[in-house]
């Protein structure tokens, strides 16, 4: 019965590129928007620049995570997204 009114939804993320491998992890993303849709969390969309293939400045940090200022980005991008999800 508890199981039965528990709704969970599960939502698959794109990545920030790191410093190596740009081209395997943009390709990445765009598979993951492509297959998942409205269940993606296109993180990247916020965090890098507009070809999606390196972290915007103002979130770069040591070359494979986002600083600070990125992990705050990240977590806005998240919460809007389960907002959007529950209405």
């Amino acid at each position: 019965q508890f199981l039965a009114e528990k709704v969970t939804k599960v939502k698959i993320s794109t990545v920030t590129p790191p410093d190596v491998r740009v081209e395997q992890v943009s390709e990445f993303n765009k598979r993951i928007r492509e297959k998942y849709g409205d269940n993606c969390v296109d993180i990247a969309k916020f965090t890098t620049t507009p070809d999606g293939k390196h972290v915007k400045p103002e979130y770069a940090g040591d070359g494979i995570h986002v600083n600070e200022i990125g992990l705050r980005e990240t977590a806005r991008v998240i919460t809007e997204s389960g907002e959007k999800s529950a209405s």
